[in-house]
């Protein structure tokens, strides 16, 4: 049976959210050709996850017992998290570009499940190594304008973020879905849309 977690960052609600949609038409394409996928949808807009703080620095660095009741509830929370990155076989995240990124409740999802010793580790000369492996990831973006490419020429940061975050965990296999041109005229969207519509086809044969 393949396991699918599904991470939903934009704060439209589903009937105008394009990263919603496309979101949703690729986890049906998935469970489509794999009969009797699971799926756990994970709304961080509706239900954000605390920003990483000091308790959660601190506790993850201690002992179980030593923990202080805020420290042990940091924890728990990066640990549900983590466990459900962990049961999931594929990932799909839903990430509209703001300002040239993702929103940050992504940004924070990010930060709670990248726990050294936990998720990664580092060898000692420093590199790093994922303890989520063998995985598949997919990204699926809207954007207002031509985001082709990443990095400052483009201004899109965005997708390289996601990219380097997950290689950091081990989640190597990532494919992006981008629909364009979403802050244009009513035929671009459209145009952006049915680019991303078909790149989703692409990925996932009915």
């Amino acid at each position: 049976m393949l396991r699918i977690l599904a991470l939903h960052s934009s704060p439209r609600p589903a009937e105008v959210s394009i990263s919603r949609r496309l979101s949703t038409e690729l986890i049906v394409q998935i469970a489509r050709a794999h009969p009797g996928a699971a799926v756990i949808q994970r709304d961080l807009a509706a239900e954000a996850p605390p920003h990483v703080g000091a308790a959660l620095l601190a506790g993850v660095r201690k002992p179980e017992l030593d923990r202080s009741a805020e420290e042990a509830a940091a924890v728990a929370i990066s640990a549900e998290m983590i466990e459900q990155l962990d049961w999931a076989d594929v990932l799909v995240i839903g990430a509209p570009m703001y300002n040239f990124g993702f929103p940050s409740v992504l940004k924070t999802w990010i930060d709670n499940v990248s726990i050294p010793g936990r998720t990664f580790r580092y060898d000692r000369d420093g590199n790093a190594h994922g303890l989520v492996t063998g995985k598949r990831a997919y990204v699926v973006t809207s954007r207002g304008g031509d985001y082709g490419t990443t990095g400052a020429e483009a201004g899109n940061f965005a997708d390289s973020h996601v990219r380097v975050a997950l290689a950091l965990l081990g989640i190597v296999d990532l494919h992006v879905v981008a629909a364009d041109w979403q802050a244009l005229h009513p035929e671009a969207r459209r145009d952006g849309y049915d680019v991303a519509s078909r790149r989703i086809s692409e990925l996932v044969p009915a």
